[in-house]
């Protein structure tokens, strides 16, 4: 359902602790943290601390279905602006577009539709409709993964619009990586050239 959110806010705490010595550490520059994929499932961010007691925030997000009109858009959107306030890394695991109302779809119902997502086009207006909201997230966006929904148009259309729409994303300047329908989110804390145990996250959008 569009309704169906799920949201969590978890502080990463950059406690005083034994460092291990490091590959060198990719400079930030202007970056919250940095971004890499390391593998078709595997994408690893990673924060550069100045001091020990320092903490890393990550906001992780799920089932948004961002085009339907029951999604609580203004809930989502206020959550999204707090996660950016406090410099968070923004993860969304699954179901950020609903893409239910294509015309081959036996489920769509035009009449169901946002006025604005009111196209020939429908899909392609559905993936410019979430570049536009995520946009001013740009900076704090960090991986976006496929859900039930994304993968279904994949298999019946041979589209994927939430691959073009990080796409997009990254061509504004985002590092947000496109992942898989489950797979791991690594964080690496460092200091300087050392760098605290890896905290591994597996994640996965359905039932497990």
């Amino acid at each position: 359902a569009g309704s169906a959110h799920n949201f969590r806010f978890i502080r990463i705490c950059m406690a005083p602790t034994k460092l291990r010595k490091n590959r060198p550490i990719i400079p930030h520059k202007d970056k919250l943290f940095y971004v890499r994929r390391l593998s078709k499932t595997a994408v690893e961010i990673e924060r550069v601390f100045s001091a020990t007691k320092q903490s890393f925030k990550l906001f992780t997000c799920s089932d948004i279905h961002i085009d339907n009109p029951k999604c609580k858009k203004e809930k989502f959107l206020a959550d999204m602006q707090k996660a950016k306030d406090r410099g968070s890394a923004i993860i969304i695991v699954g179901d950020f577009l609903d893409l239910m109302q294509g015309k081959k779809d036996r489920r769509h119902n035009k009449a169901d539709l946002l006025p604005t997502l009111v196209k020939d086009t429908y899909i392609t207006r559905v993936v410019e409709y979430g570049i536009e909201t995520l946009i001013p997230f740009k900076d704090n966006l960090a991986m976006i993964s496929c859900g039930n929904h994304e993968s279904s148009i994949v298999n019946h259309l041979e589209i994927n619009p939430l691959a073009l729409m990080v796409k997009e994303l990254r061509d504004l300047g985002s590092q947000v990586e496109y992942m898989p329908y489950q797979g791991w989110v690594i964080i690496r804390l460092s200091i300087s050239k050392k760098t605290a145990p890896l905290i591994k996250i597996f994640y996965n959008h359905g039932n497990f």
